[in-house]
């Protein structure tokens, strides 16, 4: 990137001054700061694409441009004449011109050019408007804004002290950061700004640094609706609980540690909107709830209007409340996906078979058909298709028209099916999925008199405990229909927005209202479960109950995101 110097020059005659930078030993005494600044703060500089832009009215380059001995003459001295640009602008006498001069400094700029931009020698508006040409830029060229200089000249004084006030220019950036997250979630302008506030404040680095990091994580946690994450084999687990937590920590590290630096002042105050917004989550880090803190995620959404994040989160907090109330693994895939989301399926479709039947007994029909049939025909259907993916894999995938050699290739196949407890609707089953040779070869197994019970592969041994524990039993008669019902909309309408392909499902036309009122909902059954009106309360039945500090954040919840969406 280019270093661009910038810099004003009026119509009046200056007087010489010792201009300097920092220790007063780093001075050079000139009547030009511009001539001061090449020596003083940019005396590193190579100056192969280096480059100063002197904005100049008709009246100032007359004056002190090109005249003989004043600052044009100077730097071509210094043999900078190459490098010095003398950039005309407008007097800026009406609204007009003074757009017309916004105009000729923006031009002025580079793609990707460092700007240093010196404004001592500005009039009226001009510093304001430089300012705004400075932000403009790093918007439309990628410019970045290094330094901002101001000489302190005062009358009679015959030393000045050059003074750079880019801090007030990452103020600002500190200011849009904290709009654009309030408004939509994004750290990343916040965090932006806290590097460059970095670049001037070293010393501050580990603190902030923490913080901004702990933020980024919350925030992409949420971004991708992920509540548990890692990152990697052997580190600590990242989640939006943990990371709201450490955010909270090191925050209060750095306000403690720098509340007396008065340069600070604004990230303070930007911190205090961040607090303000994120507060939702406090009260589920302090109760250590990741359920409660999947709800809080729903309620940000509602209110960054980001609705499919909004039904994904809800979708899966479902499933959290579910394994957490009968006690089993949160964080289990076959879990959340083989039992829970099935069994709602499975579940409301029985109950809505009529209504001719007692609930109970219809329930009881429903869990004995998916038990020994359905699920089955899930299990093998699943174990087909991981077989089909793996290329690499000793069994290959087996079809319709399998040879006696592909049956013997196929021998672990016969042992695994030979572990299905044998029935009628094992038999149609493995017949529907595999060849003629596989099921007789199956068949004749089964004759030798061996007897099992499903034992499937890893990641299914977990699932099938819970079947032998009693704990599916407990889920499929605790889940009200209510549940059930509210489960399958809310997925349904997750998935209709979750991709850009052909949809036959209907789309609604005003999602964060659905979503809205689908969590509403959700509280309310939450509520009434955690009441007993849903649920067996005899030893067999409900494993927890959700404490009384957590059904009232979640009542808050809803008052909170009601406020954001017409209901």
């Amino acid at each position: 990137m280019a270093k661009h110097l910038m810099s004003f020059l009026g119509t009046t005659e200056y007087k010489e001054t010792d201009y300097y930078a920092g220790d007063i030993s780093n001075h050079k005494s000139s009547k030009y700061i511009l001539d001061a600044l090449i020596d003083v703060v940019c005396k590193e500089w190579d100056w192969k694409n280096d480059k100063i832009s002197v904005f100049l009215t008709d009246k100032a380059r007359e004056n002190n441009w090109e005249k003989a001995g004043t600052l044009k003459d100077i730097l071509i001295s210094r043999g900078l004449d190459k490098n010095i640009f003398g950039v005309d602008i407008v007097a800026g006498g009406s609204e007009n011109e003074i757009w017309q001069m916004f105009e000729q400094m923006t031009e002025a700029i580079g793609e990707g050019d460092e700007l240093y931009i010196d404004i001592t020698n500005s009039f009226r508006f001009v510093p304001l408007l430089m300012t705004s040409v400075a932000i403009f830029a790093k918007t439309v060229k990628n410019a970045e804004v290094k330094a901002v200089y101001y000489g302190a000249f005062v009358p009679g004084e015959n030393k000045t002290p050059i003074l750079n006030i880019a801090g007030f220019v990452d103020v600002i950036d500190w200011s849009q950061g904290s709009q654009l997250f309030v408004k939509t979630g994004n750290i990343e302008a916040i965090n932006n700004s806290a590097l460059a506030t970095l670049g001037e404040h070293k010393n501050e680095g580990a603190e902030m640094e923490r913080m901004m990091k702990n933020l980024l994580d919350m925030m992409n946690g949420l971004d991708n609706s992920q509540g548990v994450g890692t990152t990697g084999e052997d580190e600590e687990k990242i989640t939006i609980l943990n990371a709201y937590k450490d955010y909270e920590y090191n925050k209060v590290l750095f306000i403690s540690k720098y509340k007396n630096d008065i340069k600070m002042a604004p990230v303070y105050k930007v911190l205090k909107v961040i607090d303000e917004d994120v507060e939702i989550f406090r009260n589920a880090a302090r109760l250590d709830s990741n359920f409660l803190m999947g709800m809080c995620a729903v309620s940000w959404y509602i209110r960054k209007g980001k609705a499919q994040q909004g039904f994904t989160a809800l979708d899966e907090t479902m499933k959290t409340y579910v394994c957490q109330r009968y006690g089993i693994d949160e964080i289990d895939y076959s879990v959340r996906e083989d039992t829970v989301q099935k069994l709602c399926r499975y579940l409301n479709r029985a109950l809505d078979r009529g209504t001719s039947k007692p609930e109970k007994e219809r329930r009881e029909k429903a869990y004995k058909k998916w038990i020994n049939d359905i699920w089955k025909e899930d299990v093998l259907r699943d174990w087909k298709m991981s077989r089909s993916e793996e290329k690499n894999a000793n069994v290959p995938y087996t079809s319709k028209n399998d040879s006696l050699s592909t049956v013997k290739e196929n021998q672990n196949l016969i042992d695994f099916l030979d572990e299905l407890s044998y029935g009628v609707e094992t038999e149609e089953l493995i017949k529907k999925y595999f060849s003629e040779n596989i099921y007789h070869a199956w068949k004749e197994k089964k004759r030798g008199g061996s007897k099992g019970k499903v034992n499937i592969e890893k990641n299914k041994e977990k699932l099938w405990n819970l079947f032998e524990n009693g704990v599916v039993e407990k889920i499929f008669y605790g889940l009200s229909h209510e549940f059930t019902k509210l489960k399958l909309t809310v997925g349904d309408q997750r998935n209709s927005m979750n991709h850009f392909g052909y949809t036959d499902k209907k789309l609604s036309e005003k999602p964060l209202k659905d979503l809205t009122n689908h969590f509403a909902n959700f509280v309310t059954i939450v509520e009434k479960e955690n009441g007993g009106q849903y649920v067996k309360t005899d030893d067999d039945g409900i494993v927890t109950n959700l404490s009384e500090d957590i059904l009232k954040e979640l009542r808050a919840l809803v008052e909170e995101a009601k406020k954001f969406v017409e209901i």
